[in-house]
């Protein structure tokens, strides 16, 4: 049987809304207040009246229980944080507006935000761009337990860690590297964040214990380059040309960040306890969102993949990869996975995976390596549930070594799928036991599967559940902007990103090259490359 995570213990510590309020209050209540504005000084002494110039300045000044308020405009430095807060008094910087208090690198610094072993700090409302990351394991954000993990220390979790952190409505964009990345964090809690337009993944982390993510997007990243950033023309850094885990070609002729390496809309390794509701992953080259090794007690659910596509090979670009993952449990619970150029929903490796309540339209794989199970046998895919879905125009596929599974393997396995409704197609299981089974009577004859699985002619629709206080970031307006006329063939959007109309119906994605409509008074920029947009900020 596949186990279910229980967060009883894991988040019991978090408190998520009441417990985070009280803090917050305490903190104005018994810290000092500064200030910080584009007009200021850092020769100030950070009152109301007589603001700092620079966020690094109030950062080298707060101690617990304060608050930084940062007034809208650009603020062209790397902010280093090196004081913590604590559990009744944490530390906070709190911007004007998401879209107007922008950090921005200029294309000349490594990161935007650093912080290294700092516990307790909340950061709300800004934007960090223009970071020239060393590789694309680098970061515009960088939160971690040290500035260095040791080599041979895989597991942080009995060490100290970055606690009790809160990023909250923060955009991450524009930056050659990744948007933010976590290491070694604890009780972390991150909500309405949008990572876009980066040049390697949006949002990721290693090693975090009872992380908490919340109505983020995750989107656009990955986009390439006509040049190569991390050569030495542009920056310090080594990263070989055409390296299978570095920089290379892709399908579309730009220079992008191999599939298989640090490229989508993010990467987890070695979480301890994660809770991810109400995500948004579409549109980045490479997977959506990956769940890369050793994760443990983790739950997806009320999320939304699609549009995510490969760079050097199509089924480099999943919706959801779930890689490695010996321990579990992993549970996905009512997600939505359609129209991804590689496999919507993606199991390789993993025991203790839950599939329930979803609604998969296109494909689920299965994907075993022969030689990582010679060499840790623990790394197969075993007890895997998947039931009380919705397939549409469903085909799960085997891959590698899957195409071997016999029935009785697959028993073994405790990997099963029923008590499922498929609509569309005939349902299809391809490439298992070097078969195609297509109808339940081959299908069930074959792998023992849908025993008590349905076919119904309706065709089922998903909404993502709405999200507290709920905003989406706008870019900011430093570039000509687009605005598209609703017409009676239009893809019209919500303020959340949310399809909410097309010519084909509510609900369905499009996948039209740069397209993009939206009610009446929303815009959304065109992306462009990076290089162009950045030039045109000096």
């Amino acid at each position: 049987m596949s186990k279910r995570p229980d967060f009883a213990q894991s988040f019991s510590q978090m408190a998520i809304a009441a417990g985070l309020t009280v803090l917050l209050l305490r903190a104005m209540a018994s810290g000092l207040s500064y200030h910080v504005s584009p007009d200021g000084s850092d020769s100030n002494d950070g009152s109301e009246g007589s603001p700092f110039l620079t966020i690094t300045r109030a950062a080298g000044v707060v101690q617990p229980g304060d608050i930084v308020y940062i007034a809208n405009g650009v603020y062209r430095e790397n902010v280093p944080i090196t004081t913590s807060g604590t559990e009744s008094a944490p530390i906070v910087f709190i911007g004007e507006s998401t879209e107007g208090v922008i950090i921005d690198a200029e294309g000349t610094r490594r990161h935007c935000i650093e912080a290294y072993g700092i516990d307790y700090v909340h950061l709300k409302k800004l934007t960090a761009r223009g970071a020239i990351c060393e590789s694309g394991q680098d970061e515009a954000i960088q939160i971690k337990w040290l500035d260095s993990i040791p080599t041979g220390e895989p597991d942080v979790f009995e060490k100290d860690t970055a606690d009790g952190w809160v990023l909250e409505d923060l955009l991450a964009e524009d930056n050659i590297g990744r948007g933010i990345f976590l290491i070694g964090t604890r009780n972390f809690v991150a909500r309405r964040i949008v990572a876009q337009h980066n040049f390697a993944t949006g949002f990721g982390g290693s090693a975090n214990w009872n992380l908490h993510i919340s109505d983020c997007i995750c989107r656009w990243n990955n986009e390439g380059l006509d040049y190569n950033p991390y050569d030495s023309e542009h920056q310090q850094g080594v990263v070989t040309p055409d390296n299978s885990n570095g920089v290379g070609k892709s399908m579309i002729g730009k220079y992008q960040l191999a599939g298989s390496f640090e490229a989508g809309g993010g990467k987890f390794l070695r979480a301890k306890g994660m809770l991810v509701e109400r995500h948004l992953a579409y549109e980045n080259y490479g997977n959506g969102m990956w769940f890369d090794a050793w994760n443990e007690n983790v739950v997806i659910k009320d999320s939304h993949f699609y549009g995510n596509k490969g760079v050097r090979y199509n089924w480099e670009g999943a919706g959801l990869m779930l890689e490695l993952n010996n321990v579990g449990p992993i549970e996905v619970n009512n997600c939505y996975f359609h129209d991804n150029v590689g496999s919507d929903f993606l199991v390789a490796e993993s025991q203790n995976i839950t599939l329930v309540n979803s609604l998969v339209k296109g494909k689920i794989e299965l994907r075993d390596m022969d030689d990582r199970e010679s060499q840790d046998p623990t790394l197969i895919i075993a007890h895997l549930r998947a039931e009380s879905n919705v397939f549409q125009n469903c085909n799960i596929a085997g891959s590698l070594d899957v195409h071997d599974w016999s029935k009785s393997k697959i028993q073994a396995r405790d990997v099963m799928f029923d008590h499922n409704v498929w609509q569309g197609s005939t349902p299809k299981v391809s490439n298992i036991n070097r078969n195609t089974y297509t109808g339940f009577d081959a299908i069930r004859n074959g792998t023992g599967w849908a025993m008590n699985s349905t076919t119904s002619s309706d065709w089922d629709e998903w909404s993502m559940p709405d999200a507290p206080v709920a905003i989406r970031p706008a870019r900011p307006a430093r570039a000509a902007s687009v605005f598209a006329p609703v017409r009676p063939n239009a893809l019209v959007f919500d303020l959340r990103g949310r399809l909410i109309s097309s010519p084909e119906g509510s609900g369905r994605a499009f996948t039209t090259g740069d397209l993009r409509c939206c009610a009446p008074g929303v815009y959304i920029s065109r992306a462009r490359a990076m290089q162009a947009t950045r030039q045109a900020r000096f």
